[in-house]
């Protein structure tokens, strides 16, 4: 009984330690000697898991794309004047609504279980950047919010039930995004299967991403110029197809 509690011991620590791939080696050795056939293929993999995750974020892919984030505002503000020049709160509420939607989209692109990107990023770090972007849209989201409220000197826009319809799909993907995020923080204590989240989840995704979509592409005045309207679709196409990739290709090529 000592030399079975002491295996499991012994196998445990070297699944904790699944992520440094130095602490495996220093334990594979002892591993193999007093663990049946069963265990030794789950040491090599999770060698071999360990061996092809980085240690850290590449630091050049991970400004690449937060400059693929920015991307948006950059061309919009640089075909679009009015952006720099209409005052503060309307440069702020531009700047955060359509950062807050590339990393919407962007979203669908980490999650999308791309090969070269998870052997670039690991999925730990796939994982810790998608969670850690999701808390950023829903800043700059809230932060739109009040820029509006600034530019406006009101709050008719946000809670008037009579406001347009294109007002009202800008309310539903802020809201959404916030909501996901508790769901998300809370999801321990939420009695929901793993199957019945990655629904909703996929499902509050998509309603953010087409919200804020169409809010931004009728509403917003710089969307008018030919090459706002290529790039602002462009990225929805990206989403769509990450997600389309996801969902068919992945499983064909698994």
């Amino acid at each position: 009984m000592k030399e079975i509690a002491h295996q499991s011991l012994a196998l445990e620590q070297i699944i904790k330690a699944n992520r440094n791939a130095k602490t495996i080696r220093k334990c594979r050795p002892a591993a193999r000697r007093k663990f049946p056939n069963p265990y030794r293929r789950i040491i090599s993999q999770i060698e071999r898991k360990a061996h092809n995750k980085p240690a850290q974020l590449p630091i050049l892919w991970v400004l690449g794309y937060l400059s693929s984030v920015i991307a948006p505002f950059l061309v919009v503000a640089l075909v679009d004047k009015r952006v720099l020049t209409g005052g503060f709160a309307n440069l702020g509420m531009s700047m955060t609504g359509m950062t807050a939607f590339s990393i919407v989209a962007m979203q669908f692109v980490l999650m999308a279980r791309i090969p070269w990107l998870e052997k670039l990023f690991g999925l730990t770090g796939i994982f810790s950047l998608h969670k850690t972007m999701a808390i950023v849209a829903a800043l700059l989201a809230c932060a739109h919010i009040g820029f509006l409220l600034w530019r406006n000197g009101n709050w008719s826009l946000v809670l008037n039930p009579r406001a347009s319809w294109l007002i009202f799909f800008g309310r539903v993907s802020a809201a959404t995004i916030i909501i996901i995020l508790a769901f998300s923080f809370f999801r321990k204590h939420i009695p929901i299967n793993n199957a019945d989240w990655k629904w909703f989840h996929g499902f509050f995704a998509w309603t953010i991403l087409v919200s804020g979509f169409v809010h931004s592409i009728a509403i917003g005045s710089s969307f008018e110029t030919l090459p706002v309207k290529f790039v602002w679709t462009g990225y929805f196409a990206i989403a769509m197809m990450a997600r389309l990739y996801r969902n068919f290709g992945k499983s064909k090529s698994a």
